[in-house]
């Protein structure tokens, strides 16, 4: 029987040798291993992309997944290294939030802090705990190593999670916030469709983007090349693009950034 596929999500790029080593670690483990890449091109310590990143692929990851991520921009310091089982998958990477969108789709079930030293590499670098503990622990859960031989329990609800702003709403009007720019420019907001359905009723609505006003539109093609167009996308979020230009250019918003709906 096969193993459980590896998702893996870092910040490592694909440029330096650390994408490689995880991948080098995993196979001299569970030489059957098989992979899933999510993204290595998250923003080098940008947790809040790499949270929506897993987020975004989190509901189309199979049963049973091992998920690997590492952004850790606090490797070496306080925070935990862990192991988290879900009511569908198995994460593996550091304590700082970057799971903090998944537990909303997949609550934890229970926690582990990862300190079995047979189960790490022998000398545990202070910059790479990505090589040298969560690739070889997700190895070892993927060769059926039974969960709670891997560490500690920890109390599911000391997690680290991402302090969100959630979208503010009143009767005419919802501010929303960017909390991704894709690989295009395009600006993911966290307006989830139902959550604007429910608002805006029968009232037409127009989009604030830095003083711009922008429209629903039903695809790229509804408006002018250069011209710019609010959306609902494929994660059921809130987005704006401008037709074949990057929209946080042209618009002068970036990540964080507020967009306001406006009855």
């Amino acid at each position: 029987m096969s193993p459980p596929p590896i998702a893996l999500l870092t910040d490592y790029g694909l440029r330096d040798g650390y994408h490689g080593a995880l991948r080098a670690v995993i196979f001299s483990i569970c030489p059957d291993a098989r992979f899933l890449d999510v993204s290595h091109d998250v923003p080098p310590q940008n947790i809040l992309t790499g949270a929506h990143l897993l987020a975004s692929a989190g509901p189309y990851l199979p049963r049973g997944c091992i998920v690997l991520g590492v952004v850790d921009p606090g490797v070496g310091g306080t925070r935990h290294a862990i192991a988290v089982r879900t009511e569908r998958m198995l994460l593996v990477g550091p304590d700082n939030g970057l799971f903090s969108l998944l537990y909303r789709q997949d609550p934890p079930v229970k926690a582990l802090e990862l300190n079995q030293q047979r189960f790490l590499l022998g000398n545990v670098s202070r910059t790479f705990h990505g090589r040298d503990i969560f690739a070889p622990v997700a190895a070892h859960l993927a060769n059926d190593i039974p969960f709670d031989s891997l560490g500690t329990p920890i109390d599911i609800d000391s997690l680290e999670r991402l302090s969100f702003v959630e979208p503010e709403a009143d009767d005419v009007r919802i501010e929303c916030h960017v909390v991704h720019v894709d690989g295009f420019g395009n600006l993911i907001t966290d307006l989830e469709r139902g959550q604007y359905l429910e608002w805006s009723g029968d009232d037409e609505v127009h989009i604030v983007v830095n003083s711009r006003r922008v429209y629903l539109a039903d695809t790229f093609t509804s408006v002018a090349e250069g011209e710019p167009l609010a959306y609902f996308g494929s994660t059921g979020r809130l987005e704006i693009a401008v037709r074949n230009r990057n929209a946080a250019e042209v618009l002068g918003v970036q990540q964080s950034g507020t967009i306001t709906v406006h009855k």
